[in-house]
């Protein structure tokens, strides 16, 4: 390990780093708002459903991928953090997932991820996720895992929003039994319209992110001799839903999936939120939504065996976020 991978990765380091992340000190420029969650109040009933649904992941390791939302006006209306978050993190205190792939990480969520984060649990390159605004972030569980690697860099297409289009990994070793595996977490860039002249240059710019994306996967394999999940916002469809499967969407989709698995079509065991309903003819008849995203994917590539694919499609949850949180357990080999 580098000089400067041992630094970013020391424990001590972190703790200094993050203090001084959270009050804005020693980083010129840099001044953290105050993520006030003092006042959140959740709805009565939340927590005692929360932990009614949750249950415990009997394999070695939880990977969860969430597309939080900006707070700020998308389409969507402007989407205050703080009541949000504080779901977000109940949700993860019930759950306790190992690792966490999060996609529109703003900084206004980085605050709070900064100040908030259930006990133990640490973003990757703290400083610059906030201060350089980077929006698809890591999360892993400290006490779980010994975090050996990481990186992050932003695609190099040139429509790429180096904020939003970027790729961010981790290799990780369990604690308990010094199994490692990696993680790698994306936003993809999507398509806008479907104009021919658009579409015929996007849809290069688009696939060599998805080429860049799986060459990181493939390097974690070849250094680690380790399975990779590859969570992600994809901005993309598997063919099963009404898109056409000639679409630009469900080509994309196919692939990604030349180099590497969809989980929820290669688990064990699957569940869904009260929220869902079953579209006929998945792999696992209950694990597809009507009303989630499908272009939230968890892929896998390695040795390793997918036990139980979750999407969080519940009531309670529903205005947490414009997509459902998914999450799978996976034994490593």
């Amino acid at each position: 390990m580098g000089f400067f991978s041992l630094l970013r990765n020391s424990r001590a380091l972190y703790a200094i780093l993050t203090f001084m992340l959270a009050a804005g000190i020693g980083f010129p420029g840099l001044k953290v708002p105050d993520a006030d969650m003092s006042d959140v109040v959740l709805s009565d009933g939340f927590e005692e459903q929360l932990y009614e649904d949750a249950f415990e992941n009997t394999a070695d390791v939880r990977i969860m991928s969430s597309n939080v939302l900006v707070d700020f006006d998308w389409g969507l209306g402007d989407n205050p953090v703080p009541p949000r978050a504080a779901k977000f993190f109940k949700m993860l205190e019930a759950y306790r997932p190992d690792v966490i792939g999060v996609q529109e990480q703003s900084r206004a969520w980085t605050s709070a991820f900064v100040q908030y984060l259930p006990n133990g649990y640490k973003v990757i390159n703290p400083v610059s996720t906030f201060k350089d605004q980077k929006m698809t972030a890591m999360v892993y569980n400290s006490h779980t895992l010994k975090l050996i690697d990481s990186g992050d860099y932003k695609f190099k297409s040139k429509e790429a929003d180096k904020k939003l289009r970027r790729v961010v990994w981790g290799v990780f070793e369990v604690k308990a039994t010094g199994k490692r595996f990696g993680v790698t977490n994306t936003h993809l860039d999507f398509f806008k319209n479907t104009e021919p002249d658009y579409l015929n240059y996007m849809i290069p710019e688009i696939c060599s992110e998805v080429d860049e994306m799986t060459a990181t996967v493939n390097k974690i394999i070849k250094k680690y001799d380790c399975p990779v999940f590859s969570a992600g916002d994809y901005n993309t469809y598997d063919n099963r839903t009404d898109i056409s499967p000639l679409s630009v969407y469900t080509k994309l989709y196919a692939k990604i999936a030349e180099e590497l698995t969809d989980s929820k079509f290669n688990c064990e065991e699957s569940s869904v939120g009260d929220l869902t309903e079953v579209i006929p003819g998945s792999f696992n008849e209950d694990c597809v939504a009507m009303d989630m995203h499908d272009c939230d994917h968890i892929f896998f590539k390695g040795d390793t065996v997918i036990k139980h694919f979750a999407l969080l499609s519940y009531s309670y949850l529903y205005d947490m976020s414009d997509h459902n949180t998914i999450f799978v357990d996976a034994q490593l080999n």
